[in-house]
């Protein structure tokens, strides 16, 4: 009777781990594309003189992101398949209490100042960016925190990680980017180049 209980256990499990794997690989699917949407949307809202500078946004905004958002999805399918549902629960809400402040806002803020020593037309280049780093790495992972009602599923706990995950990395894409043009605008101005 008893090892009737463990296949049974053993084939539940082995069913959650095959869907939550198949919500992951869906997830990286959904978040690929998102990344790429907003990429699209922001590139043809903005225009750029300067073939590098575009380049290396592209860089830093399309393809940086994409890559830790494909590595971040398969590194939770497949180190938490050697634990179970309650550990994983527990790892999950240990690292959302210890990830919960955002350096994003002190970060933007640091920057808006050198920013403020710049020209009109490189404020107005800049400024694009630094607001999506802010509504992606701060606004929408808030959001998202706050819509979680179940603390207790796994696969939502995970998707919503996830999520965050993705818009914290398109986010410091775009911090990246507004790092490197501040400096090198700021720079610029200096005539240190």
């Amino acid at each position: 009777m008893n090892s009737v209980k463990i296949k049974n256990s053993d084939n539940e499990n082995q069913d959650s781990l095959e869907k939550r794997e198949h919500t992951m690989y869906l997830l990286m699917v959904f978040t690929s594309v998102f990344i790429i949407i907003v990429n699209y949307i922001f590139y043809f809202l903005i225009k750029f003189d300067n073939k590098t500078i575009y380049i290396v946004s592209i860089l830093l905004t399309l393809f940086f992101p994409f890559f830790i958002n494909i590595y971040s999805i398969f590194y939770h399918i497949h180190l938490e398949e050697s634990k179970t549902e309650e550990e994983n629960l527990e790892e999950l809400e240990k690292e959302n209490k210890t990830e919960k402040e955002s350096k994003i806002p002190i970060i933007l803020f640091g920057l808006s100042i050198f920013v403020t020593k710049l020209k009109r037309n490189q404020i107005l280049l800049i400024f694009p960016f630094l607001m999506n780093a802010l509504f992606f790495g701060t606004i929408l992972p808030e959001l998202i925190t706050t819509l979680i009602f179940d603390h207790t599923d796994l696969n939502r706990l995970i998707i919503a990680e996830e999520i965050q995950f993705t818009m914290v990395s398109l986010s410091y894409g775009f911090l990246i980017t507004s790092i490197y043009l501040t400096t090198f605008y700021y720079l610029e101005t200096k005539h240190l180049k």
